[in-house]
C-alpha cells in the first residue's frame, strides 16, 4: 500500500474511532467527569505554552560568529557561472539593518551602482549584479548575486568582486551613490503606501514584529537618518570574510561520448 493510501486509511479510521471513543467515555464516566478531564488537559497545554521559550525572545541573544568563511562550489546545468554571497545582518528594525539595506543599493541598486559600474560596465566581467536584504524577525542576511559574462573565469570574477566589497571598509561611500540608493528605497516605500494590498501587508508586518502598526508611516526616517559611517560600521562588523557564506555555481563538465 502506498504512503498516500496508508495516510488516507489512517485518517478515515481516526475520524470513525474518535466519536465512538467519545461516546464510550461519556457512558463510562459521565459528562461531569469528561468536563474535568477536558479542563485538566487544557491546563497542561497552557502550562507548556508558558514554560516553553518561543522565537520572539531569541533575538535578545547575541549572534554567534561563524567559524570562518563558509564556501561551496556546485557544478550544475547552467549556462554561466554565478556567485552567491550572503553576509550576516541584524534583525529588521535595528539601525544596522537599514544601513545594510542602503549598502545593498550602493553595491547593486541600478546601473549607476558601484558593482554594476565596476564589474559590468568598466571591467566587463559580469553581466548582472543584484543585491537585497530580507526584513526578517530574528536575524537577516544581506545577499549578493553576480552572474559572469561568457568566457569569464569565476575565480577572476570573485577576486574582483571581493576587491570592490572591501572598499567600503576603507573608503567612505560616495555621497551620490548613497543618495541614489536612499532615493530608490524611499520611492518604493511611498509607492507601497499608495497600494491598498501592500499597505495592509506592511501594517500586518509592523504589528507582528513590533506591535506598532503606526511604525509603517515612520519607516522613511530610518533611511534618512543613516549616514556613510553607519554603512562603514555595518561593513566592518558583518561584511568580512569571517561573516559570509559563498556559493559558486559553475557549469557541469560535459561527459565525453
Amino acid at each position: 500500500m502506498s504512503s498516500a493510501a496508508s495516510s488516507t486509511v489512517a485518517s478515515g479510521a481516526g475520524r470513525t474511532a474518535a466519536p465512538l471513543l467519545a461516546v464510550g467515555l461519556l457512558a463510562w464516566i459521565g459528562i461531569a467527569a469528561v468536563l474535568v478531564v477536558d479542563a485538566a488537559t487544557f491546563g497542561v497545554a497552557a502550562a507548556v505554552l508558558l514554560a516553553v521559550t518561543f522565537p520572539r525572545t531569541l533575538p535578545l541573544r547575541r549572534l554567534e560568529p561563524l567559524r570562518g568563511e563558509q564556501r561551496e562550489i556546485l557544478p550544475d546545468k547552467v549556462g554561466l557561472p554565478r556567485i552567491y554571497v550572503a553576509f550576516r545582518a541584524p534583525r529588521f528594525g535595528e539601525r544596522d539593518w537599514y544601513a545594510a539595506d542602503l549598502l545593498a543599493g550602493v553595491w547593486a541598486g541600478g546601473k549607476s551602482s558601484q558593482l554594476h559600474h565596476e564589474l559590468v560596465y568598466r571591467r566587463e566581467l559580469a553581466q548582472e549584479v543584484v543585491s537585497w536584504i530580507s526584513p526578517t524577525e530574528l536575524a537577516a542576511g544581506l545577499l549578493l548575486v553576480v552572474t559572469a559574462r561568457p568566457g569569464i573565469d569565476p575565480d577572476e570574477l570573485e577576486a574582483a568582486l571581493f576587491e570592490q566589497l572591501a572598499r567600503i571598509r576603507s573608503e567612505p561611500v560616495a555621497p551620490e551613490r548613497l543618495e541614489a540608493a536612499r532615493n530608490r528605497i524611499l520611492t518604493e516605500i511611498f509607492q507601497d503606501l499608495q497600494k491598498l494590498d501592500r499597505r495592509a501587508d506592511l501594517l500586518s508586518q509592523m504589528t507582528t514584529y513590533f506591535d506598532q502598526p503606526e511604525r509603517l508611516f515612520t519607516e522613511a526616517k530610518h533611511y534618512l537618518e543613516s549616514t556613510p559611517e553607519d554603512l562603514r560600521s555595518y561593513a566592518e562588523r558583518f561584511g568580512v570574510p569571517e561573516s559570509r557564506a559563498v556559493v559558486v555555481v559553475v557549469p557541469e563538465e560535459e561527459e565525453a561520448t
